[in-house]
């Protein structure tokens, strides 16, 4: 019975939209948002290169430092311009980042960093995973690795870095000396671990 109402309710829909399905009219929608998100990205893309873009061509530097995807076609038409040397930064994998991307973001950002990162003379990022994902998803030279966490076992701080007057932060903030810290630096989203502190 359920079937005959959605079957009368297609016909009625269909005759007074020209013969159109409601599900044709849904795929017609969506493929005009798409456009009209894409034109968006576009927009703010050429944004993003206008605002920074040209001072960073002015500036002329010897090498185009990118932190995460959204600067690096920026950067890589700035570095083509002027011929500076491009360092692409990848903190994570933008296409897998938390909370996930919509499925039209998805295509943005692996369009962009199939256009932009194999123009990068050098690629670093945080794991060895990621450096195997990227060197493989891209066809690009093997990332450089670069753990965005401490050592286990601190090293010695080179001279020239030490402080004399250190800021004792228990002291500071009056925390006692069997009391936990714990410090955090990025995003606060999900799948991060934050939830199980």
């Amino acid at each position: 019975r359920h079937g005959r109402v959605e079957d009368a309710f297609g016909q009625r829909y269909a005759a007074q939209h020209g013969g159109q399905g409601l599900a044709q009219q849904l795929v017609q929608l969506r493929e005009q948002a798409q456009q009209i998100y894409l034109a968006l990205q576009v927009v703010a893309d050429a944004g993003f290169d206008q605002a920074f873009g040209q001072a960073v061509r002015d500036w002329k530097p010897d090498v185009i430092h990118a932190h995460d995807g959204v600067t690096l076609p920026a950067a890589a038409r700035a570095a083509k311009d002027i011929g500076a040397k491009l360092i692409f930064d990848s903190h994570e994998l933008e296409l897998h980042r938390s909370p996930p991307l919509s499925r039209m973001r998805k295509w943005q950002v692996a369009r962009t960093e199939r256009t932009f990162l194999p123009q990068a003379n050098r690629v670093m990022t945080v794991t060895e995973r990621a450096a195997d994902y990227l060197a493989g998803e891209y066809s690009i030279p093997r990332p450089t690795v670069i753990f965005n966490a401490p050592p286990l076992h601190a090293n010695k701080v080179p001279g020239r870095w030490e402080v004399r007057d250190r800021v004792d932060i228990r002291w500071d903030a009056q925390i006692h000396p069997r009391d936990f810290i714990f410090a955090y630096t990025g995003n606060v989203t999900l799948n991060r671990g934050l939830e199980s502190i």
